[in-house]
C-alpha cells in the first residue's frame, strides 16, 4: 500500500528513498492508532505549492510504501490521514555533549 506525505522544504535534504519510516495510521474504526514499519518509495524531484488560507506553504511530495495484513485492507480506505515519522539522524550522546 502507498501513502502520500508532504515534507516541507527544509527537510528535503535529510531523506532518501528506502529510507525507514513509521507510519501512523488514526481511523474512527479503529479503536487506537495502527502503526506500521514503511519506508520511503518515491521523492518528486521539484517541490510544490498549496494556499492555504491566503499563505503559500511549499512541500515535497512523499510517497511511503507499506505492507497490511488481509484483516487492515477492510479498514484501510483511500483518503485516510496518516503521521509519517522519519529517522533523520543519530547523534551520540558524546557527541553532543562533548566539548574538546
Amino acid at each position: 500500500m502507498l501513502a502520500d506525505v508532504k515534507i516541507l522544504p527544509k527537510y528535503r535534504d535529510q531523506i532518501y528513498v528506502d529510507e525507514a519510516v513509521k507510519l501512523d495510521v488514526q481511523s474512527i474504526i479503529q479503536p487506537k492508532i495502527k502503526s506500521y514499519n514503511a519506508t520511503i518509495d518515491n521523492i518528486s524531484p521539484d517541490s510544490y505549492e498549496e494556499n492555504t488560507g491566503g499563505t503559500i506553504q511549499r512541500y515535497y511530495k512523499v510517497i511511503i510504501a507499506f505492507d497490511v495484513n488481509e484483516d487492515d485492507l477492510r479498514w484501510l480506505k483511500p483518503g485516510m490521514t496518516v503521521d509519517a515519522s522519519v529517522i533523520t539522524e543519530n547523534t551520540a550522546l558524546w557527541n553532543t555533549c562533548y566539548l574538546p
